[in-house]
């Protein structure tokens, strides 16, 4: 990957000045932070299987390079992306006011990004419709410990999906937006999970023990659609819902792995299905 990186730093004029630091690193990604003349870069080197998030981050970067942090070089067979350092996340330098205008912000990329989904999915972003999670849901609940308790639940989740693809557009979905995932610029990174599925699955991660005006925040651009009080009935729909898509999002990501990092991480499927199975 050093080489690449080098590669990649002269044909932007740049060079590298140090070694590279390993900021992160798990089964199925390593991020590099490199020295560079001009400032640092970030280098990223996703796992085979899960490389659609180089297509997709391309993708929706073109269409909103001030929202989608766009990669300074790419290379979608081997997995590599390179990076302008963005600074600090909103996680560590929070700013009044720009966790709401971000997510107001990405909703609007969403709705925008509804036209494309066909596109998104082409590039390899999963697939979590709601026409399709039942089905999925099925087949990944089968060998888990819960499996009778869990599919007594399958009619109510199609029913749900149905309601859910009655309404707003499938478009793309980050599935794992946070403040640790959000620049403080405001423009969002890490789209290795993303998918094309119902909009407000998003909410899982991104409202979690939010205020209401965050909550209201990311609605607001959705009131086109249909009204706010239509909009709180879907959300909660969305909510249940989307904690079966995480569970099948990281189901996917593991299967791309080998068994023992399958056995080590699937603790992650189980706790979605969990939470799932508990307000089911």
């Amino acid at each position: 990957m050093q080489e690449w990186i080098d590669e990649q730093l002269e044909r932007l004029g740049l060079e590298r000045i140090g070694e590279p630091e390993e900021r992160r690193f798990s089964p199925w990604s390593r991020v590099l932070r490199v020295p560079a003349s001009g400032g640092p870069v970030w280098a990223k080197a996703v796992a085979p299987g899960l490389r659609h998030e180089i297509a997709v981050t391309e993708a929706l970067a073109a269409l909103d390079p001030a929202l989608v942090l766009a990669p300074l070089a790419a290379d979608r067979e081997r997995g590599f992306m390179l990076f302008l350092d963005g600074g600090e996340t909103l996680r560590h330098a929070p700013a009044p006011g720009l966790w709401e205008q971000t997510l107001a912000r990405y909703a609007q990329l969403q709705i925008d990004s509804a036209a494309h989904a066909d596109e998104l999915l082409g590039l390899g972003a999963l697939d979590r419709r709601p026409a399709s999670l039942p089905g999925l849901y099925e087949r990944l609940i089968a060998a888990e410990r819960d499996a009778e308790r869990l599919r007594e639940l399958a009619p109510r989740l199609e029913e749900a999906c149905a309601r859910l693809g009655a309404t707003l557009p499938v478009t793309i979905e980050h599935d794992d937006l946070h403040d640790g995932n959000v620049l403080e610029d405001g423009r969002i990174f890490d789209w290795g999970d993303a998918g094309v599925a119902h909009p407000f699955f998003t909410t899982v991660i991104s409202l979690q023990e939010e205020p209401d005006r965050v909550r209201d925040a990311y609605l607001e651009p959705w009131t086109s659609f249909a009204p706010r009080a239509e909009l709180l009935e879907i959300l909660e729909d969305a909510l249940w819902v989307g904690k079966a898509a995480r569970a099948l999002t990281w189901a996917e990501i593991l299967s791309n792995l080998e068994e023992d990092a399958r056995r080590e991480y699937w603790k992650s499927v189980d706790t979605w299905l969990l939470l799932f199975l508990a307000e089911g």
